[in-house]
């Protein structure tokens, strides 16, 4: 009989909306077949028969089965002074999880997000933990996006929450070697494991460039995660308006889900927010150019490598690449962190496509070698195996 895992996630994973939703997604369609795998989630109750009709379609499609926990958040939150994982606590999670364990035919836990790390304690050490570490930006003291939210003793309360909620976990899995060096201060090396972020490449196949009509430039991002609106913002307010006086008729897409006040506002003449979209790769063909400002974050951008996949040159930051060494400037792409450089490389590419075409080319090629989801999988699947078999 397969091996039993046991995934303990936020919300439910279908469809994806996130990066992270769809990273979950794309490994366990891949080990499925290796593996039997159920899931255990918080819904939330305004949502609920869409949440329960999403579970029933994994249960189908990819799970042997979706265990489903009704969410309410802590009223400690509104005084801003609880950490993320409380918007998680749940006594009901726990027990189930304890339940589900009791039961049997559960060999191994896979538990998704930080926020989540705290029902480690729950598996109570019958069977192997493994804890995916989505973004460690909240770990660092002077870079962390939610230090002006949560204040600086929130967040070390929120450095302590994790040394606690790792120490129980067999093994920590981040997205790539930066992420690695980051959490050695949290976790022994050898637990560490660097399973990278992927992309499907049938789903992102190469667009002609014959259909890149106008100066499009394309953003993607699930809003809701703040540096993707900061970096939407930024593209607006501090690159667009350069980018147009050297490259006249530059138009903007910001595409995806999440889509909150601040990105909505950007809205205008030369700036469309599509909302959610069933699918980016009709918004990737159509572009001339991909850019991606971000400062915050850490981790492997999926975005990048799903521009990389259809052959849409790219301009992106230091920081949106710092989970792709392998991408090189001038070679795989352009970067630059200063608004009035990074403005010159996107228009450069609105008005030269041999160069565009050049980048992506190589671009592509990079993510076929080094960023295919079954090589990924292939990762988790030794760690896996290797955890069981210690078991046994």
């Amino acid at each position: 009989m397969k091996p039993g895992v046991l995934v303990v996630i936020p919300r439910i994973i279908y469809p994806a909306v996130s990066g992270g939703e769809l990273r979950v997604y794309s490994l366990l369609r891949r080990l499925s077949g290796r593996y039997r795998f159920s899931l255990l989630t918080f819904i939330e109750p305004r949502a609920r028969a869409q949440s329960l009709a999403a579970a029933m379609s994994l249960e189908k499609s990819l799970v042997e089965r979706v265990h489903c926990v009704e969410r309410s958040p802590s009223p400690r939150l509104v005084e801003g002074t609880a950490l993320p994982s409380d918007f998680y606590r749940s006594r009901e999670l726990a027990r189930g999880l304890r339940a589900i364990l009791a039961r049997g035919g559960t060999d191994l836990v896979q538990i998704e997000f930080a926020e989540m790390a705290q029902y480690a304690r729950d598996a109570g050490g019958r069977v192997p933990v493994v804890l995916t570490e989505h973004d460690t930006s909240v770990l660092s003291r002077d870079r962390s996006y939610l230090r002006k939210a949560l204040g600086a003793r929130t967040l070390r309360r929120q450095r302590a929450y994790h040394r606690r909620a790792l120490s129980r976990c067999d093994r920590v899995v981040v997205m790539s070697e930066a992420d690695r060096e980051r959490m050695a201060e949290f976790v022994d090396a050898r637990r560490l494991c660097v399973v990278p972020t992927g992309v499907d490449l049938e789903q992102f196949p190469v667009a002609p460039w014959a259909g890149r009509r106008g100066r499009t430039i394309v953003f993607v991002g699930h809003y809701l995660h703040y540096p993707n609106q900061d970096a939407a913002v930024r593209l607006r307010r501090e690159i667009l308006p350069r980018v147009a006086r050297r490259a006249p008729g530059a138009r903007l897409l910001l595409v995806g889900s999440g889509v909150t006040g601040a990105v909505r506002a950007l809205a205008g003449p030369s700036v469309r927010v599509t909302g959610p979209v069933e699918s980016v790769h009709p918004f990737l063909a159509g572009a001339k150019v991909f850019a991606a400002p971000m400062r915050l974050g850490h981790g492997i951008k999926g975005k990048l490598l799903e521009a990389f996949a259809a052959g849409v040159p790219v301009v992106a930051s230091t920081q949106a690449c710092e989970g792709i060494p392998q991408a090189k400037h001038g070679e795989h792409l352009l970067q630059a962190d200063d608004p009035e450089r990074f403005a010159g490389h996107v228009a450069r590419l609105l008005v030269d496509p041999a160069l565009g075409r050049s980048l992506a080319r190589a671009a592509r090629a990079l993510v076929e070698r080094h960023f295919r989801w079954e090589q990924s999988a292939a990762r988790l699947d030794r760690l896996y195996k290797d955890l069981l078999d210690a078991r046994a």
